[in-house]
């Protein structure tokens, strides 16, 4: 009886939720252009051809690596393809409900915003296996010190998923080097597979042509279907939000390192290259993390509240997001 009222409901119901409503929808999801484009990578091309491809495809092979096994052998295409990313979200929402430090609220919502319910777990592309291993970090980073080595390997195989996912790798990765020195912790291993991973990641992306060319910070149409359908309210909000936010920060007397830092790095590849929502929901996905990282550090903050509220708004608004026609006009270009 004692077993029974520990188990956690909400999560069970939650879970098995949401397993039904995005199965049903990849089972009847038909695999865009660039879903099919990366099948066809896996399937005409040998590991060596992937990699040196990734320069032009702007992306980094791991995807396609998983993908190898079913393309070369012609397995249930498109099915095998979209229920292998539908696994990596899955175990992603998994691990946001076993290990984030957030309330069953909080859980709930992000797991039914569009990103997590009709985006990342339909759609088969290099983002869900990224996303699962950024959260995977996430819950190890407080004990990275204990497991130098595994961190440090989870750290190369999510920089190696997609460049969105490199920035939260990069900046996860700075802060563990930082970490290590400061405590003094052996650092030939750690820093020998994080060095390799480095040179993989910029063997397969340095020289990328990825047609460049400067915005308006990262083009003005970017915050037109941010959240809402009007530019406006979009700006009103996010104004609003970082104001909290820094009120909470400065109360707390905590910098917000991995937000910057990761908001940073975002901002700026935006102003080079616009993208789609694919990359403008790693703004949500960052936050999500921050806030995590956040509440796994510090257990005493003044307002604590702040910052589940932020994440329940947020996620609450995503649920009954919707695509703009700039979505569908350009998901053949990123």
């Amino acid at each position: 009886m004692d077993k029974l009222k520990n188990i956690n409901w909400v999560m069970i119901f939650s879970l098995l939720l949401w397993c039904a409503i995005t199965l049903i929808r990849v089972m009847h999801h038909s695999p865009w252009y660039d879903e099919a484009h990366a099948w066809l990578i896996a399937q005409e091309l040998n590991l060596f051809e992937i990699i040196k491809l990734m320069k032009i495809e702007g992306h980094t092979f791991l995807w396609y690596l998983v993908l190898i096994p079913f393309a070369k052998s012609n397995f249930m295409y498109p099915y095998s393809m979209l229920i292998l990313n539908w696994l990596f979200c899955f175990i992603a929402i998994l691990i946001l409900w076993l290990k984030s430090p957030f309330n069953n609220w909080v859980k709930f919502l992000i797991s039914f915003s569009f990103p997590f319910l009709g985006l990342y777990p339909v759609v088969a592309r290099c983002y869900a296996i990224g996303i699962m291993f950024l959260f995977a970090i996430t819950a190890m980073d407080r004990d990275k010190l204990k497991h130098p080595n595994w961190y440090a390997l989870l750290l190369v195989l999510c920089a190696n998923t997609s460049v969105m996912a490199i920035v939260g790798a990069t900046v996860f990765g700075l802060i563990f080097i930082y970490d290590l020195l400061k405590n003094k912790k052996k650092v030939l291993i750690p820093f020998t597979i994080m060095g390799l991973g480095a040179l993989l990641v910029l063997f397969q992306l340095l020289g990328s042509d990825t047609k460049a060319h400067i915005e308006m910070p990262m083009n003005i149409s970017f915050f037109s279907n941010l959240i809402f359908s009007n530019i406006y309210i979009n700006l009103i909000l996010i104004a609003i939000i970082g104001l909290i936010l820094t009120i909470f920060y400065v109360k707390n007397r905590v910098f917000p390192i991995f937000l910057v830092s990761s908001y940073l790095v975002l901002f700026l590849m935006n102003c080079i290259f616009m993208g789609t929502i694919w990359n403008h929901f790693f703004y949500y996905i960052y936050f999500i993390i921050s806030c995590w990282v956040l509440k796994d550090n510090y257990k005493i903050l003044k307002y604590d509240y702040v910052v589940s509220s932020l994440l329940i708004f947020i996620s609450f608004l995503l649920i009954f997001y919707r695509a703009g026609n700039y979505f569908y006009s350009h998901i053949m270009t990123n």
